[in-house]
């Protein structure tokens, strides 16, 4: 749809130059639901096709295009999330972000609307946006009740593009390795004042990881640029920052099945209920393991036992990659059994040593 959009863009730059009633009539067609103006039909339904329906998502992106185009002519190689994110380094305010956060948290009947004043920000500022991109953008969105996964994903990449840009200027001095992440987390965790923070980590646990944008600005600036969306690693720290937020108790050298050890023997009225959770823990896939770890942590939330949150990091990084590496997998489940079966003597330390890698 690229080359379409692409000369529907090419258009409405050609009859900005010419017909400046068009582009008047393109503005205030967002006073009418979308795509149902009759005056716009001449410019928009020769690209629309007759073979689309009226509720078709890439009709009606065009037509949303169309008219966010005419309010800010400013065809320019930047996506709108990356464009967004710069005005709000600029401005350097806080109501630019939370109108991204809602934005990206509007149904199909708000984003227009909220999507409108995010552009006439822009255009007062003289930040352009790249149209074509937008299109390909919004037919995903509109496309929701079809296919749940292309918003998504779409919400995932903008957050991503949002924050890339919003905080460009503080990226060569931040440190994203696993170790800078975790004290970020403690540091959140020891101050009181985050509280409302640490609250909405804890409920981000109830979307799949990287894809409640009520953290993204919290876990983002901890993000690789050269991650995408879906990479593991990125929804490894989503993940882990979750469960960190119920049971915030570093322990350097102390995997996560060691923990579940000492709580099994610390509690060995329910020894056997907590080794039939860690057993289904054990066989979760990628798509599951995150609910059987939050379950794993509830039972850790009242104890002061706690777990190498570094390490934790660096197992989930294997363990919910979409596209597992099932030697590397099975190596890691060997490991949290050995770990969790581990029957320490009384001349020994209470964890093990050995660390497997990640990323």
């Amino acid at each position: 749809m690229s080359s379409h959009a692409q000369a529907f863009i090419d258009y409405l730059q050609q009859l900005r130059e010419v017909d400046r009633g068009a582009i008047a009539a393109l503005r205030h067609s967002a006073a009418f639901e979308l795509g149902r103006d009759p005056s716009v039909f001449p410019y928009v339904e020769d690209f629309a096709g007759k073979n689309r329906a009226s509720d078709d998502p890439y009709r009606l992106a065009l037509y949303e295009a169309a008219a966010l185009y005419a309010r800010h002519p400013a065809h320019r190689p930047v996506t709108f999330a990356s464009a967004f994110g710069a005005l709000r380094r600029e401005r350097d305010n806080p109501s630019i972000e939370q109108r991204f956060v809602t934005l990206l948290a509007a149904d199909k009947e708000q984003v227009f609307p909220r999507l409108r004043q995010a552009v006439d920000l822009l255009a007062a500022d003289d930040y352009g946006l790249n149209y074509v991109q937008l299109i390909s953008d919004l037919a995903d969105w509109l496309a929701y009740d079809a296919n749940a996964l292309r918003k998504r994903r779409l919400c995932q990449t903008w957050g991503r593009d949002f924050y890339r840009a919003a905080l460009s200027d503080q990226a060569q001095h931040r440190q994203t390795g696993p170790e800078a992440f975790v004290d970020y987390l403690e540091g959140l965790a020891r101050d009181k004042s985050n509280a409302s923070a640490m609250a909405r980590l804890r409920r981000s646990l109830t979307y799949p990881p990287g894809e409640d944008p009520q953290v993204f600005a919290l876990v983002e600036p901890f993000i690789d640029p050269d991650w995408s969306h879906a990479d593991s690693r990125r929804r490894a720290r989503y993940l882990l920052a979750g469960l960190f937020a119920m049971h915030p108790e570093h322990y350097p050298g102390r995997r996560f099945a060691s923990a579940l050890n000492r709580l099994a023997r610390q509690h060995t009225a329910d020894s056997e209920g907590i080794e039939r959770r860690f057993i289904a823990l054990l066989g979760a896939s990628p798509d599951t393991v995150d609910g059987h770890l939050r379950q794993a942590m509830f039972r850790l939330q009242d104890t002061q036992i706690g777990y190498d949150a570094i390490q934790l990091l660096k197992d989930l990084s294997v363990w919910i990659r979409r596209t597992p590496n099932i030697a590397q997998l099975d190596r890691l489940r060997q490991q949290w059994a050995r770990d969790f079966y581990w029957i320490p003597r009384a001349d020994e330390p209470t964890s093990q040593p050995k660390q497997t890698e990640g990323a």
